[in-house]
């Protein structure tokens, strides 16, 4: 209902506005999506965290979708800007909408539905309406797939997300993104007893007796990453860390929750061992 709600209420505000003919998007999902829907020759450009595909990296970038500059984006003249509820800071985004200049806020997709509700929007904004369609069915097709091959499954591993990057190592717990590609991916999130990210001590660790850790990166896998995460502390007296059971993704197709949001549960999946 509310994603019917908002579609209509998009398709309303379109009314009497030009088709968009310059489009920024900022984060990477939003990116991607535009991409899935064909609707990259619009584009005029986007932020640091739209690497994929790797053609999105030619577009000049408008910073990070957390600390954004107003005049890198309005030197763009776009007539439409695609953002999320991640994108900043709040006086950017204000001083965005004081210039006049189109805006659609989406809430950044934590889940499957999310995705779906983001495509659909962003159909709706974009006039690909029937490319968005389209795109909805391919995904829940694969799900679909995804679900069947899961269905066999007896015993779920236990997963563990450290987030390695950024400061001091931190572990996922419920209501991250990390929580939710795990459960996609048919496994347990080793974390059960907190929100977010937090540190953990060497003791909180080795009590969750993760079976695997996983760990994201941007791009290609740093050199050395899986030696990396055993050196934290209290990782190598896990199940996981005495297994050597290490898994490293791409933090866009991990954590991005993007049109790759099956392709990423699935490859997830297969790891497993």
């Amino acid at each position: 209902m509310r994603t019917l709600f908002l579609s209509i209420l998009l398709a309303i505000a379109s009314i009497g506005r030009a088709a968009p003919e310059r489009l920024v998007v900022v984060g990477g999902a939003v990116n991607e999506i535009v991409y899935a829907l064909g609707a990259q020759d619009l584009l005029v450009g986007n932020c640091v965290s739209s690497y994929y595909p790797p053609e999105a990296n030619r577009l000049p970038k408008v910073g990070y979708q957390r600390m954004l500059p107003a005049e890198g984006i309005i030197s763009l003249n776009p007539d439409l800007v695609i953002l999320t509820d991640k994108a900043g800071p709040p006086a950017v985004i204000r001083q965005l909408e004081s210039t006049g200049v189109d805006i659609l806020k989406l809430d950044a997709a934590e889940s499957f539905d999310g995705v779906l509700e983001n495509i659909r929007d962003i159909g709706v904004k974009l006039e690909k309406t029937d490319e968005a369609a389209a795109l909805i069915a391919t995904l829940k097709a694969e799900k679909a797939v995804l679900d069947a091959e899961l269905a066999s499954v007896e015993n779920k591993p236990r997963v563990l997300f450290i987030l390695t990057h950024g400061g001091a190592p931190q572990a996922g717990g419920k209501g991250t993104t990390a929580d939710e590609i795990i459960a996609l991916s048919g496994a347990e999130n080793a974390v059960t007893e907190f929100q977010g990210y937090k540190p953990l001590s060497p003791e909180e660790l080795i009590e969750l007796k993760p079976d695997y850790i996983l760990t994201s990166t941007t791009g290609v896998p740093a050199p050395g990453q899986h030696q990396n995460v055993l050196a934290i502390p209290g990782v190598a007296l896990t199940p996981a860390g005495k297994n050597k059971k290490f898994i490293e993704m791409d933090s866009l197709l991990l954590l991005g929750f993007g049109p790759r949001v099956i392709e990423a549960a699935t490859e997830l999946h297969r790891s497993y061992e």
